[in-house]
């Protein structure tokens, strides 16, 4: 499946999109490349805040908090703090998206 991933944190905005097996698997293919922040219009700073704050906890760690949207078919969110006081939102949205990721 393709899933598409939003997210919202300190002013910035960002869409990224994978194959997956899952909403779980995406978010931890979206994880992982936060090692490279500016993937997501991230600063290098921004990058280790936002790992920071979702793989503090294991449930995050393990893919295992995502919530689905009530109302809505094929939609996640996971939310999370990040960053020194006073501390900014993460806001990611992981939708199941319809058709192929390009090659």
């Amino acid at each position: 499946m393709l899933f598409t991933i939003i997210l919202e944190f300190a002013g910035t905005n960002s869409v990224s999109q994978f194959s997956a097996s899952g909403p779980n698997a995406a978010f931890q293919k979206w994880v992982q490349g936060l090692e490279s922040p500016n993937n997501y219009a991230l600063t290098s700073q921004q990058g280790r805040a936002v790992t920071k704050s979702l793989t503090a906890k294991r449930e995050l760690r393990d893919g295992h908090q995502l919530t689905q949207l009530r109302g809505l078919t094929n939609v996640w969110c996971v939310i999370a703090f990040a960053g020194r006081k006073p501390r900014r939102c993460v806001l990611l949205n992981i939708i199941a998206t319809v058709g192929r990721r390009r090659k």
